[in-house]
């Protein structure tokens, strides 16, 4: 029997604890675990059917603590630990108990959304600013890809810690002058990544080691598709609208009284790609349809800006950011599939757009290829496991239409 005929995709639930106590595998409906590249932290829900009395002996409350130990055929165990930070109860009409719903996350999120937090910083780049409000919150930090820029002096104002995040990450670049910078967390060990979208693009942080499919001739491949639907194909006017393909941004340079503008078009900036092709007409490939606007980041330091590209580099970051942003996910599809729990938002992997047959992707190769693994939702129900995956891509990887190519 073959390694693949093996894996006969066995899943083990094996303990919850909440606040210490053990929950009876039979008093749980459903565990949802979201794993985003879009939000920061790992979240979650439980529905208990509460036999066991949790509100009224455990006295189940916000901050306790929930640990989930589970695994799947040939793989890691994972046991993850998380804070309850709310609940819900629902009325039962035909019952005695009560159905709780239990929300979770990651420890640190609770402090990095609920703490309002100052703090100057002098001659720091920015990853390592970033790295320090994270430590403030209580997170541990996994990979980190060094920022270009090197801020004189920065201030934060009274922001929640993810605000600031989230701003210094808008013009944040790497040392190869690429923004598009995300935070994520790793389900298995609980560290906070911060690298840029290319990145990952790359397959530097990791690849999925199978084709995701919809009819494998082994039922009980793990990363087969039961389920799969196109969830963003183009809307070619909120394209052009929004800059993906074209920006023009002046910017002004206050110590030398000169204007900077920035108008390279997103494709030809060097990037690494995943398909050929943006969702683009190339008839909308002139200045025509240039989306125009103004730029006010400024270095903040104790003497005039003589370097120019202390300036630019700050200018070029938000441009090349918010490019990054709009084209990254430009293609987005959601399935439902089968299992691996070493499986992590933020990896490469392949996917197969299958035609009417289901079992070969043939005529609709235009969106078979390379994505990356954007969100991830581990379903937990009635003793099943199941992935909800959306992958994402920067647009189509075959297409016979005249659109805009990726250089």
């Amino acid at each position: 029997m073959s390694l693949e005929q093996k894996r006969t995709y066995n899943f083990i639930l094996k303990k919850i604890y909440i606040k210490g106590y053990e929950l009876y595998p039979q008093s749980y409906t459903e565990l949802n675990i979201y794993e985003s590249l879009v939000f920061p932290a790992i979240t979650g829900d439980i529905a208990v059917q509460d036999w066991q009395g949790f509100n009224e002996v455990g006295e189940i409350y916000a901050m306790d603590q929930i640990q989930i130990i589970f695994s799947t055929a040939d793989r890691a165990d994972l046991s993850l630990t998380f804070t309850i930070y709310a609940s819900e109860t629902i009325m039962a009409s035909t019952g005695t108990h009560h159905p709780v719903l239990y929300k979770f996350c990651s420890p640190w999120l609770i402090d990095a959304i609920a703490t309002e937090y100052s703090k100057s910083w002098k001659e720091k780049y920015v990853h390592e600013i970033v790295t320090d409000i994270l430590e403030y919150c209580g997170a541990t930090m996994g990979i980190v890809e060094p920022t270009k820029q090197k801020l004189h002096r920065f201030t934060t104002p009274l922001w929640s810690p993810l605000h600031s995040i989230h701003h210094l990450s808008t013009f944040a670049m790497n040392q190869d002058n690429k923004g598009g910078y995300v935070f994520w967390t790793d389900l298995k060990t609980g560290k906070v990544n911060y690298t840029t979208i290319d990145y990952l693009f790359t397959g530097k942080y990791g690849k999925e080691d199978q084709v995701f499919k919809a009819l494998p001739k082994n039922q009980f491949y793990e990363a087969r598709i039961y389920e799969m639907k196109l969830e963003n194909n183009f809307d070619v006017i909120r394209a052009i609208n929004q800059g993906m393909q074209r920006q023009q941004t002046t910017a002004y340079n206050y110590d030398t009284n000169k204007t900077y503008d920035f108008k390279t078009p997103a494709n030809k900036i060097p990037y690494t790609h995943l398909s050929k092709f943006m969702c683009i007409n190339s008839y909308f490939d002139n200045e025509k349809y240039t989306s125009v606007s103004g730029e006010y980041l400024y270095p903040v330091k104790d003497t005039l800006v003589t370097d120019e590209k202390e300036f630019t580099d700050l200018i070029d970051g938000r441009i090349k950011t918010r490019y990054t942003r709009l084209f990254s996910d430009e293609m987005k599809l959601t399935a439902k599939t089968n299992t691996n729990s070493e499986r992590r938002v933020g990896n490469l992997c392949q996917v197969e757009y299958q035609s009417e047959d289901k079992t070969r992707a043939e005529w609709n190769k235009m969106y078979t290829g390379f994505y990356l693994i954007r969100n991830l939702r581990h379903l937990i129900y009635s003793g099943n496991y199941k992935h909800i995956i959306t992958f994402m891509s920067d647009g189509l990887k075959e297409s016979k239409n005249n659109l805009i190519q990726w250089s």
